[in-house]
């Protein structure tokens, strides 16, 4: 039986441009979404980087405990253990 511990806890090299399983676990309409990360960091995703072409409230795909998949964009400057990830299908082309 998976365990979201498990899922999360098990690999800790995050660095831009890796792809990790994330969980939702925040919605914010004006912003994107919030991810629980591997290592117990955070991922903030901003709406843009939700989709590869536009859509009106990309946000309303997601709901909160979700399982994604992501992409470390960067570390966000100043602020320990969060990162701006992407959840775009066209940063996962390399390794499908």
């Amino acid at each position: 039986m998976l365990v979201v511990g498990d899922l999360l806890d098990r690999d800790c090299d995050l660095h831009p441009g890796a792809v990790v399983p994330a969980l939702v676990i925040g919605v914010v309409k004006t912003r994107g979404l919030q991810v629980q990360l591997p290592c117990h960091q955070v991922g903030d995703a901003h709406f843009t980087d939700l989709l590869d072409s536009y859509e009106d409230h990309p946000e309303s795909r997601y709901h909160l405990d979700q399982f994604v998949r992501c992409c470390i964009v960067s570390e966000l400057a100043g602020i320990r253990r969060k990162w701006a990830v992407s959840l775009r299908p066209s940063r996962f082309v390399d390794i499908m």
